[in-house]
């Protein structure tokens, strides 16, 4: 994912995702994506969902896999990857 610097700043290169959402001002969640094996069905899809969510915080740059404790789990905001711990 590249999300480019509006205004100044550094543009941030993270690696793969989709379905980016911002969570806070300064806060995207997506899901994490990875190279599909030979043996998957992605069909004509090079990518699949890797079982990730990352947390970038755009104004420092930073990228991170979102952990989860013991009985949390995803959950679906609108069309985008995620949401905030319940």
């Amino acid at each position: 994912m590249v999300i480019a610097a509006v205004g100044g700043g550094p543009t941030l290169v993270t690696g793969l995702g989709s379905n980016p959402g911002f969570v806070t001002p300064t806060t995207i969640w997506y899901a994490g994506q990875a190279a599909c094996p030979p043996s998957d069905q992605c069909g004509a899809d090079l990518t699949g969902l890797d079982g990730t969510v990352h947390a970038c915080d755009v104004t420092r740059s930073r990228d991170q896999v979102v952990v989860y404790r013991t009985g949390e789990e995803l959950i679906k905001n609108g069309s985008h990857c995620c949401g905030p711990r319940r």
